[in-house]
């Protein structure tokens, strides 16, 4: 591997809460800072100071407090003048069209990475199509001047290709497992969901519709019709928050559904659980998958045809469905409680591949 110490590392994201792909972000920034003792700057345009315990003290970061990306730019220019940089990382679009301009206007020699997390066509969704056209156009035209493009699966590298004619690297998001604190492992949450004596059903994730978490509600509500012995959390914080709540209470699952906000450190609660759900109506890889499978859980799946078949294999690490019935999910859930499903043990194996350390290497291949 080439030599990457005593780099100057600037990346860029716009963190919307704590959610996969700032996680992986932040895992890289502080493998770079601490492994290869890079100078590494994060910078987050619009300030969001939620992430700040997950980064090395030894990482700068940079909170822009913007009230819109449209006047980013301009500050952006200024951080690499000033920075010396060496290489910049764009996360998530349209991040990774900023980075590029300002490097290209700051006239600065620097190596720019676009990393994609999500399906374009996905987040651009409910645009009018004249901004749609332009957001797919800006992609077409500015992609190619990055010095590497890359994706977190195979379907966004493959979209991305359709869209600007480049063809993004795939590398897989690590996954970070962190040593539970005392704090944690005092958490009244914690201590409560460990305690239940029932099937324990998880989700975790952002609080959006785009997760579907009024799904996981509805399967919920069956599965106390049926009378069978159950509780359901989601980890996670958002602004569907409220809605979930009026769900949960119109339902009457106050006792059996459980909002319990973001948890920095979800593997505890994975741990003491059985069954994860994932009901996204769609998602760039799916990250949380693999923790899951970290946490060696039975694993069911909204299969909208990209990140979670991938993640999963193919259905290889857990059960992928093809709908959002919520029927078709507690049929499953049924079958996995009636000791009819079994976890691949070929699992293990597979978790190698998301090694934090093996993805830091890749992007240090990539920028070199």
């Amino acid at each position: 591997m080439k030599d990457f110490s005593k780099k100057n590392i600037l990346i860029i994201l716009n963190a919307n809460g704590v959610g996969g792909a700032e996680k992986v972000c932040w895992s890289l920034a502080n493998e770079f800072s601490k492994k290869y003792q890079s100078n590494v700057t994060v910078v987050h345009p619009q300030g969001n100071m939620d992430y700040i315990d997950y980064l090395d003290r030894s990482v700068t970061v940079l909170n822009l407090n913007l009230k819109s990306l449209k006047t980013a730019i301009p500050k952006i220019i200024s951080i690499i003048n000033k920075g010396n940089f060496d290489c910049l990382i764009a996360n998530i679009w349209p991040i990774t069209i900023l980075g590029i301009l300002a490097s290209i206007i700051s006239k600065k020699n620097l190596k720019v990475i676009t990393v994609d997390h999500c399906l374009i066509n996905e987040e651009t969704r409910g645009m009018s199509i004249m901004k749609r056209f332009f957001s797919m156009l800006s992609i077409k035209i500015f992609y190619k001047f990055a010095h590497k493009n890359i994706a977190v699966s195979k379907s966004i590298s493959s979209e991305i290709q359709d869209i600007a004619k480049v063809k993004p690297e795939v590398i897989y998001n690590p996954i970070d497992y962190q040593v539970p604190t005392i704090n944690e492992l005092n958490d009244p949450d914690y201590i409560f969901w460990k305690n239940l004596d029932s099937i324990k059903i998880i989700s975790v994730g952002t609080l959006q519709e785009q997760k579907n978490h009024k799904l996981i509600i509805e399967i919920s509500e069956i599965l106390k019709n049926l009378e069978i012995e159950f509780s359901t959390c989601i980890l996670g914080e958002g602004p569907e928050r409220h809605n979930l709540e009026k769900e949960i209470h119109h339902r009457g699952l106050t006792h059996n559904c459980y909002l319990f906000g973001f948890k920095k450190n979800p593997y505890l609660f994975m741990e003491a659980s059985n069954i994860f759900l994932l009901c996204s109506r769609n998602e760039g890889f799916g990250n949380v998958l693999i923790e899951a499978m970290h946490a060696d859980l039975d694993i069911i799946a909204h299969d909208d045809s990209s990140g979670p078949s991938e993640a999963l294999k193919n259905g290889e690490f857990g059960k992928l469905i093809d709908n959002l019935n919520p029927h078709s999910y507690v049929s499953e859930i049924k079958t996995i409680i009636d000791n009819k499903g079994s976890k691949n043990t070929n699992r293990q194996e597979y978790l190698k591949s998301f090694d934090t350390h093996e993805a830091a290497e890749a992007y240090i291949e990539a920028i070199s």
